[in-house]
């Protein structure tokens, strides 16, 4: 009898240890991340409320991550550098995940690209528009993402007048007015192709 006992807790034992083991290799799921860019980055998770610890970082990676991690709220974070800003994206692992970062030059390089490009920006926006009406002038503005992104303000001399905003980008090594013609204020829903994070910065302006 004892022999029949110690069989069948033993028995419950292993089959307990064996759903626990399925229960805990289903709790991770399949992360793949990708940089656009050769840049370093790091993966962190996302602590909770009455966590105080500051968060430790779980993963280190260079251009791409694929491996498994728990079910949770995580942080995938690129590093800043003399090249690249820092960005920082949440995201949820559950089964199968992917992440793709699109990565932005720092503004020390779109400054100095800015240098470089701004003759061309002006000379495809005065292709478009020779003659600017009365009361304006082309105001200085701003390059995004890797460069390929501008966006400026068309200032007026009469302070009863709108500022105007446009943004342009560059196709095979041109410049395009994309938002045309230009606007008080730039819409994502009559320009959708424009990235949002650049229609908000030039929306500030």
């Amino acid at each position: 009898m004892k022999k029949v006992i110690f069989l069948m807790t033993l028995l419950l034992g292993l089959l307990g240890g064996l759903l626990w083991f399925v229960s805990y290799q289903r709790s991770f799921g399949n992360v793949r991340i990708m940089l656009n860019e050769n840049a370093e980055a790091v993966i962190y998770k996302q602590a909770g409320e009455d966590e105080k610890e500051k968060t430790q970082v779980l993963v280190s990676f260079t251009k791409e991550f694929a491996g498994k991690l728990k079910d949770g709220i995580y942080v995938v974070e690129n590093e800043a550098s003399a090249d690249f800003s820092k960005q920082s994206i949440f995201f949820e692992v559950k089964d199968n995940t992917q992440v793709i970062i699109k990565v932005s030059y720092s503004p020390d390089k779109l400054a100095s690209l800015l240098m470089k490009e701004q003759i061309n920006i002006n000379e495809a926006f005065a292709k478009k528009y020779p003659e600017l009406p009365g009361g304006y002038q082309l105001g200085q503005g701003k390059l995004f993402e890797k460069g390929n992104w501008y966006g400026a303000l068309v200032v007026p001399n009469n302070a009863e007048l709108d500022t105007l905003r446009f943004v342009m980008q560059k196709k095979s090594d041109k410049w395009e007015l994309v938002t045309d013609p230009p606007d008080i204020i730039l819409s994502s829903i009559i320009y959708p192709d424009i990235p949002k994070e650049v229609l908000q910065a030039v929306n500030l302006f």
